[in-house]
């Protein structure tokens, strides 16, 4: 609770990444997030800044609709949601770095994947960068960029947005993720 709290106080300014980014990922099938039937990904990104560090969560969802109700829209269940490690920002280049430990939608293996991000502000918005970083994968070295767009400022952030779910014995998250 003191994390989200602390995340949906954090401040932003033009130049900051903090708050909630979206875009589609783009579509085919060597794209390293996609649907299981090659169909295009859904991508929500929440950021929060504190000081030199940043966290939050990276959501997948099968269509664009960034629903939370349980319906088809939602991605495979083991991949809808990841957190942030590790999160350093560098407000003067408008850059940040994290890690991420799980699978991605799409991925070959259901085994969690050590990838780096990288988020850097555009001139459109902002861009994704996945790097699968685990040696012995078979996704090792893969990457994808994903063009997003900034849908709320760090004030936006509700706690609810901060949650990833465990997964149900049906393997569906609480929140249809």
């Amino acid at each position: 609770m003191v994390y989200a709290l602390a995340i949906a106080a954090s401040c932003s300014s033009g130049g900051e990444l903090g708050g909630i980014w979206r875009g589609m990922a783009p579509i085919g099938s060597d794209s390293l997030v996609r649907g299981n039937d090659g169909t295009a990904i859904a991508v929500e990104v929440i950021i929060g800044e504190f000081g030199p560090d940043i966290a939050g969560v990276i959501r997948f969802f099968r269509a664009q609709a960034f629903l939370r109700a349980r319906n088809a829209d939602a991605p495979d269940r083991e991949c809808a949601c990841v957190y942030l490690h590790s999160g350093k920002v560098d407000t003067a280049a408008a850059h940040a770095w994290f890690s991420i430990e799980g699978c991605l939608p799409g991925g070959s293996t259901r085994q969690p994947l050590l990838v780096r991000g990288e988020l850097v502000r555009t001139p459109m918005g902002a861009q994704l960068k996945l790097k699968v970083n685990h040696p012995g994968s078979p996704l090792n070295q893969r990457e994808t960029n994903i063009d997003l767009e900034q849908f709320g400022g760090a004030g936006d952030i509700a706690d609810a947005d901060l949650q990833c779910p465990l997964p149900l014995p049906t393997g569906n998250t609480s929140s249809g993720l």
